[in-house]
């Protein structure tokens, strides 16, 4: 095994079998760990925020409760596309201890809802070794059809999170 073969093992993320949520942005789809979804919508109007990377596109506003959107394609290094009926958001944990905070992410299109088992993933760590920076950590074969797991925590970076919690303080108290 080479050094770099050994780092990409070291750093792969286990997943575990359960159920993932399928879904499309761009020309690609992806799987996500249901656990870390709390819902899917319909795309919302977008309240422009002054001063993100240009994959923020703005807040949303959840049956009152404010979260950033960020456009998965965007996020992912390709351009930015008008949203289409379509679009759909998925509700993600963001991730701090006390599950007072949400990301949306723009996604083309929610496909399904698919159970994986062990023998379905692939957590050799040979598929993080990706060009979408680290985001795609693994992968499983169901029915055939190879398929991508798109890893949520490293998804949501510290810029995000403070975003988010900006936005609770602001707006969700």
């Amino acid at each position: 095994m080479t050094a770099i073969e050994s780092l990409i093992k070291e750093s792969a993320k286990t997943f575990k079998a359960g159920k993932y949520i399928s879904f499309t942005s761009g020309r690609q789809t992806f799987h996500m760990d249901i656990l870390k979804a709390r819902g899917v919508v319909r795309m919302l109007e977008v309240s422009p925020i002054e001063d993100q990377p240009p994959y923020i596109r703005g807040s949303v506003n959840l049956r009152g409760f404010v979260m950033p959107l960020m456009d998965l394609k965007v996020k992912l290094g390709e351009a930015f596309q008008e949203y289409t009926n379509r679009s759909s958001i998925l509700i993600v944990d963001g991730g701090d201890k006390y599950n007072e905070s949400a990301l949306a992410l723009a996604v083309d299109s929610v496909l399904d809802i698919v159970e994986l088992g062990d023998e379905d993933l692939d957590n050799s760590g040979k598929s993080i070794w990706n060009s979408k920076g680290g985001y795609i950590t693994g992968k499983a074969r169901v029915r055939g059809q190879d398929i991508t797991l798109l890893d949520c925590d490293s998804l949501i970076g510290q810029s995000e999170k403070t975003l988010m919690a900006r936005l609770n303080e602001l707006f969700n108290q």
